[in-house]
């Protein structure tokens, strides 16, 4: 069973920070719900840090949608990062040409 929830945590960017806790399988019929949780997190807070160590598959369409949420977080001044990341995510993003060595453009330091 895929799980999706937004917890806030002490410190933080901007006065806050909310670790989103993703568990199971995130896969594309779960992407609405995904969407909805980083939307509402990146809205309500200056740092979000997403927690998948509870993930047992990540697909594509989730990659692109952490993509995406940290590239919004970034042109917003907020800050999206992995605090933890499970196994099967690491494959997924491996798999996929996600490498953890490199940051995204819309990273610090701007490199791609």
């Amino acid at each position: 069973m895929f799980r999706c929830e937004a917890f806030p945590v002490e410190g933080g960017k901007g006065g806050g920070r909310l670790v989103v806790k993703l568990t199971g399988k995130a896969t594309i019929g779960e992407i609405g719900r995904g969407k909805e949780v980083l939307l509402e997190a990146l809205g309500a807070t200056g740092e979000v840090l997403i927690d998948g160590g509870g993930l047992e598959e990540l697909d594509f369409s989730w990659l692109q949608l952490l993509c995406a949420a940290h590239r919004s977080a970034s042109a917003a001044g907020k800050r999206l990062a992995f605090a933890a990341a499970s196994p099967a995510a690491e494959r997924a993003a491996g798999v996929a040409g996600f490498s953890r060595r490199r940051q995204c453009a819309a990273g610090p330091g701007g490199t791609a």
